[in-house]
């Protein structure tokens, strides 16, 4: 268990407007899973909630994620992360596909970038 999760271990709300549903779905093929999924969530969106307080002001920020397909359900991880950022209080919000993925076609690499208000 990560240190996050110990110190926060009750799962809080994700604010993606159909994050909830994808993570029912995910945990109507496999319990466990969905669960891995909010909690990994919650993680970055302690994290990003921290790191506002420590970057200076008009800092950018860049991150590279991968959306993923659990079952037949995808995850949007770079909206994810979008709505995450902005919910944390950042600005010039957005992502762009950076490459195709070798695996399944769906399935691209992003940045992810925000600016510190």
């Amino acid at each position: 268990m990560s240190a996050i999760r110990k110190i926060h271990s009750a799962e809080t709300a994700v604010s993606y407007p159909h994050f909830n549903d994808i993570v029912s779905a995910i945990s109507e093929q496999h319990s466990s899973l969905g669960k891995k999924v909010h909690r990994d969530f919650d993680d970055i969106k302690l994290h990003l909630q921290s790191l506002r307080k420590v970057v200076t002001p008009k800092a950018r920020c860049f991150y590279i994620v991968g959306n993923s397909k659990f079952y037949d359900t995808m995850l949007p991880v770079e909206e994810i992360y979008a709505a995450l950022f902005e919910d944390a209080g950042f600005t010039d919000v957005g992502w762009k596909a950076i490459r195709k993925r070798n695996s399944k076609k769906e399935l691209f690499e992003y940045v992810v970038h925000a600016v510190a208000p």
